[in-house]
């Protein structure tokens, strides 16, 4: 187990020989281009952190919520909000539910289900999209977004009718 990581190493080193290319200045290229990525990136990503903050320490979901029907958690409905837009608001409302409701209960179990089949569709969106320049992407949220919503609906089918 400890030796994986060396020998990915070393096979890298070997590839690299093999193909007489010099892998500590692609590794130095490599690097560089990464940081200039994040460079691009950063404003996009502060943005929808920020955007997502405000939206769930405004309490505002618990009020839109506290209406629902009783055979969808509310705390899953917060999460089904929030997966599409940051993956770590969402990540937090699961965290959450793991407190209150404990990891082996319905709804945690449906919070894993739900965290691991859908995708941060928006952040995806406007990350990638955003610092490549992308501007025709009206239907790749709708795909997107469809994805999430039936992602959201297997999740509470799967709670109230497996479980």
């Amino acid at each position: 187990m400890y030796y994986i990581m060396p020998t990915f190493i070393l096979l890298i080193l070997l590839f690299s020989i093999k193909n007489k290319t010099n892998a500590y200045d692609a590794f130095i290229k490599g690097a560089m281009e990464g940081i200039d990525m994040g460079i691009k990136i950063f404003p996009y990503m502060l943005s929808m952190i920020f955007a997502t903050q405000i939206f769930k320490n405004s309490n505002l979901l618990y009020d839109i919520f506290s209406s629902r029907s009783t055979w969808i958690p509310l705390e899953l409905c917060i999460q089904g909000l929030f997966r599409p837009i940051s993956g770590n608001a969402s990540l937090g409302v699961m965290i959450d539910i793991y407190n209150t409701f404990g990891v082996d209960s319905k709804v945690g179990i449906a919070s894993s289900i739900f965290q691991g089949s859908s995708d941060t569709t928006l952040y995806v969106i406007t990350m990638y999209f955003g610092s490549v320049k992308v501007t025709k992407y009206r239907y790749a949220i709708f795909e997107g977004l469809l994805c999430d919503l039936i992602g959201f609906i297997l999740t509470i089918i799967i709670l109230n009718y497996i479980f």
